[in-house]
């Protein structure tokens, strides 16, 4: 027997608002990202450039390449230290989104739909046979959906690299040793603990924008949760149990 709530309609409202208003901010979040790393590769090229083009006839000093190296490295790190915490916000958004989506779908129009109540529109149902980022084919599905922060990660520590490997050109080439052995050991810390935290940030961003679960994936196990529970609390017969009857509705 359908447990019949009076205020479903509201709650339906409320919930297609949250969804909507996760999609914008996650659209925002997006533009807002590569913005800023934008910001930051621009600060690290400026420095490079700086190093390289204004240093002709090597009248730079060993110490002031470091610096500006160092400076570099901390700009390309910076970009990357920002789309950890991102990255990892716009998965939490996407699993919300399908949790939402799942829920709508399972509680307000299926299970109404199975004891003769008319909740048309069915937004969610409908939705999920036409809009392209819940049908995609998982083969097919290389799309870039939510990759942005990944391909700049991918970048950002690219640039990264190239910064590590010419820190490494400027202490080999310094063959007056006009810079300290304990400034060279300290240095060599700081890029260490740093690359160690790269790396990690990284991993996070890799884990959080993998494009190998699609979001139908995440919807597919949200629906397959909220139907364990529709049927606990006894809203669906056992023999409805089926995930793949509801997937085709």
């Amino acid at each position: 027997m359908l447990k019949y709530v009076s205020s479903y309609k509201e709650e339906y409202v409320s919930l297609r608002a949250e969804i909507l208003e996760r999609i914008s901010i996650m659209n925002t979040q997006g533009q807002s990202a590569i913005s800023v790393v934008i910001a930051f590769w621009a600060a690290g090229l400026a420095l490079m450039g700086i190093r390289i083009g204004f240093n002709p006839d090597n009248t730079l000093q060993t110490y002031q390449l470091i610096g500006l190296c160092m400076g570099e490295s901390i700009s390309f790190c910076a970009a990357l230290w920002i789309l950890c915490p991102l990255s990892l916000k716009s998965a939490e958004n996407i699993n919300q989104l399908a949790a939402l989506s799942a829920y709508i779908k399972v509680f307000h129009e299926w299970i109404p739909g199975r004891h003769g109540v008319d909740m048309h529109p069915n937004w969610e149902t409908i939705d999920a046979k036409t809009n392209h980022m819940k049908t995609v084919q998982k083969m097919s599905g290389k799309c870039l959906y939510n990759s942005e922060y990944q391909i700049l990660g991918i970048l950002s520590m690219s640039l990264f690299v190239i910064s590590v490997i010419s820190y490494a050109g400027i202490i080999r080439s310094d063959t007056q040793s006009s810079v300290s052995t304990i400034s060279v050991v300290i240095t060599v810390i700081i890029y260490t603990l740093i690359i160690k935290f790269d790396i990690f940030c990284f991993y996070k961003i890799c884990k959080a924008s993998s494009v190998k679960k699609h979001f139908q994936d995440y919807l597919e196990d949200a629906t397959k949760r909220y139907k364990e529970i529709a049927k606990e609390e006894g809203l669906i017969e056992p023999e409805e149990s089926s995930i793949g009857n509801m997937l085709k509705m």
